[in-house]
């Protein structure tokens, strides 16, 4: 049951630099360096067209900031895979990893 837990609300933390010999293109990769659960950001939803996006600060707490304008009572979202997949992926790591089927408006426009 905890085990469950943390797969479901838990963050991937990494380090604060790139990975040596990480293509710049892909945004570099960071370095893995453990799990986090933050209670507050738990609560926040996935989207593949979110409106937020997370990061860690130097002493290991989770920001989440906006990325874009967001509407008085708009939901606040944040990807909870890589949104430069294409649907058909993201689809399966979101149903594997968090159980459940994306119903956002990007994966919706995208089936047609």
């Amino acid at each position: 049951r905890r085990l469950g837990r943390r797969q479901l609300n838990g963050f991937g933390m990494t380090g604060s630099e790139p990975e040596e010999g990480a293509e710049e293109a892909e945004g570099g990769r960071h370095r893995p360096v453990g799990v986090g659960v933050f209670p507050s950001a738990s609560y926040t939803n996935h989207s593949c067209a979110p409106n937020c996006a997370q990061r860690f600060d130097g002493h290991g707490c989770i920001v989440v900031e906006t990325a874009r304008d967001v509407r008085g009572g708009e939901e606040l979202t944040i990807p909870y895979v890589d949104v430069r997949l294409g649907r058909r992926e993201r689809r399966e790591r979101l149903r594997k990893n968090f159980a459940f089927d994306c119903a956002c408006e990007r994966c919706a426009a995208e089936a047609d």
